[in-house]
């Protein structure tokens, strides 16, 4: 031991050490021990995290680059929904019409020709034109401004007949005559208002000699006239007392003189065969 520093006796060999002066607790007054002050000024510190609580995730929570790359997503999103869209658009508008064109082939165009000309007969008293058989029984449809006398000569077959005006009807400029009885090769009667836009269409007439003339085209809708009569608007080019004819050899509707107006088959039939069968 060094002189200048005293000494230090070591407790003897089982004796008790004596307590610590900081350490020691006063006791109440039950002899129990107090604890220590559990105040605010002498709590232990708490850290305290300012992040969402673990199992969620708020949306302060996320860093910079993440929002950014979330942010990047919805645009690219959105341009994705954009573009399906007005592809969408672009087919119903485009791609619609084109898919309900109908066309024939050159076979099946003349095979068509050839099923439905027998019903177009020339007129050979003057003036000069055409009509056609719309019924087995001899009835024919002709331009009004045809008929002279109430009558006009047909040529069918080699042989001239005769057909008797049975109704007129100034409206439409079409009238219905009757032949004598026999066996003719009508026309089979179809529906225009059952025609779709696109739908092909036969026009059949007869030119300054006589000879069979064919066009083609497509129907392209319904219409009216200033009085209400229903119209077909199609772009087949043919005149006056043309036949027009579907795809599948059905007669749908007759071109008249007046304007280049095409009417209905169901309208003259109901105005003229209607009325003569009264």
């Amino acid at each position: 031991m060094d002189a200048g520093h005293p000494a230090h006796a070591e407790p003897e060999r089982g004796a008790p050490l004596p307590a610590h002066p900081e350490r020691s607790l006063p006791r109440n007054e039950g002899g129990g021990v107090e604890g220590p002050s559990t105040s605010a000024s002498q709590a232990r510190p708490t850290l305290r995290l300012t992040g969402a609580p673990t199992g969620s995730r708020s949306k302060d929570s996320s860093t910079p680059v993440e929002g950014s790359e979330r942010s990047r997503g919805a645009r690219r999103n959105r341009r994705a929904s954009l573009v399906s869209c007005l592809g969408a658009a672009a087919t119903l508008l485009f791609a619609g019409p084109a898919l309900a064109r109908e066309d024939l082939s050159p076979h099946a165009f003349q095979k068509l020709v050839e099923r439905t000309r027998g019903a177009i007969v020339p007129v050979v008293s003057k003036p000069r034109g055409m009509a056609v058989i719309i019924g087995v029984e001899g009835h024919l449809l002709a331009p009004a401004d045809l008929v002279r006398d109430h009558a006009l000569t047909v040529e069918i077959d080699g042989r001239k007949l005769e057909a008797q005006l049975a109704q007129r009807d100034e409206a439409l400029g079409v009238a219905l005559l009757t032949l004598e009885p026999g066996a003719y090769p009508a026309a089979v009667a179809g529906s225009a208002s059952s025609l779709e836009k696109g739908r092909f269409l036969l026009g059949l007439s007869l030119d300054k000699k006589g000879k069979l003339a064919t066009a083609h085209g497509h129907f392209k809708q319904l219409g009216k006239t200033r009085a209400g009569l229903p119209t077909l608007h199609t772009n087949v080019p043919c005149g006056s007392g043309a036949a027009l004819f579907n795809s599948r050899g059905e007669l749908v509707g007759i071109r008249v003189a007046r304007k280049r107006t095409t009417f209905a088959l169901e309208e003259i039939r109901t105005r003229l065969v209607g009325k003569a069968a009264q």
